[in-house]
C-alpha cells in the first residue's frame, strides 16, 4: 500500500491559533492499515529460497530505518525552534508522527509474519534443506546451520528490542505534537522539552536495534552466497 506524502484526510482547527490536527486522519489511516492486514493473506516464500526471505527482511529493516530517520529529523527541526513552533514546522512534524505510526503497523505486521516463517523453517530444517534447489547454497546452509540459527535468534531479539523502544518513542512524539497543536508557544515549556528529549533517546535506541538487525541479516545472506555470486535481492526470483 502506498501512502500520500501528506495526510490531509480530516483536519480540524485547533484553539489558540495552533496548527490543525492530523489525529483524525491518523486514526482513519491506522484503521485502514489494520483492515488491510486482516483481509490480506500472508505471503509464503518457497523453502527452496532462504536468501530471498532474508533479503526481504533486510529491505523491511531499511524501510523502518528510513521512517525513523525522517521522524527524528522532524523532531530535531522542532527542537531547534526558539519560543514558538512555526505553523509550517508543526505541520511537517504532525505529518511525520502520523506517517511513522501508520508505517510501524505495516512494518510490524510483516516482520512478525517473516519471523514466524523463520521459526517454522528452522523447526523443519532437514526437510527444508533438502528442498533447496541450488546445490551450492544447500551445501553452505548445511555448513552454516548453527551460525544461521544463532543469527536468526539475534534478529528476533533485536526486533523485540526495537519494538519495545518504539512504544515510548511514539508516545512521546504524540505528546510533543499534542502540546504544540494546543499551543505552539508551549515549545519552551519544561514538559515539552522533556518529551522531546525522551523521544530523541528512545528513537536513537530504535535506530541502534535496526542497525544491528541489518548487519546480522547481511552476515546471514553472505553465509548463503556462493563465492563470486552477488547477494540476492528481494525481487530476485
Amino acid at each position: 500500500m502506498n501512502y500520500p506524502d501528506t495526510f490531509e484526510i480530516a483536519r480540524f482547527p485547533m484553539p489558540h491559533g495552533g496548527a490543525r490536527s492530523f489525529v483524525p486522519a491518523c486514526a482513519f489511516l491506522v484503521a485502514l492499515v489494520l483492515t488491510a492486514g486482516c483481509a490480506s493473506k500472508t505471503s509464503s516464500l518457497p523453502p527452496s529460497r532462504p536468501r530471498q526471505g532474508m533479503a526481504e527482511y533486510r529491505q523491511l529493516t531499511t524501510e523502518a530505518e528510513h521512517a525513523m530517520h525522517s521522524a527524528l529529523a522532524a523532531l530535531a527541526t522542532v527542537s531547534t525552534q526558539s519560543d514558538q513552533c512555526p505553523p509550517a514546522v508543526l505541520t511537517a512534524f504532525s505529518n511525520e508522527v502520523c506517517r511513522v505510526q501508520v508505517d510501524s503497523l505495516r512494518i510490524r505486521a510483516r516482520s512478525q509474519a517473516m519471523l514466524a516463517r523463520g521459526d517454522a523453517y528452522f523447526e523443519s530444517w532437514e526437510e527444508n534443506l533438502a528442498r533447496i534447489d541450488d546445490p551450492a547454497v544447500r551445501s553452505l546452509a548445511k555448513q552454516q546451520h548453527q551460525a544461521l540459527q544463532e543469527g536468526f535468534l539475534k534478529v528476533k531479539t533485536w526486533s523485540k528490542e526495537a519494538h519495545q523502544s518504539f512504544q515510548p518513542f511514539l508516545a512521546d512524539m504524540r505528546k510533543v505534537r499534542n502540546a504544540l497543536e494546543k499551543n505552539p508557544a508551549s515549545l519552551s515549556a519544561d514538559s515539552t522539552r522533556k518529551y522531546i528529549a525522551a523521544a530523541r533517546t528512545s528513537g536513537e535506541e530504535v535506530e541502534s536495534s535496526l542497525a544491528k538487525i541489518r548487519g546480522e541479516v547481511d552476515a546471514m545472506i553472505a553465509m548463503l552466497t556462493p563465492p563470486g555470486n552477488t547477494p540476492q535481492s528481494p525481487e530476485t526470483k
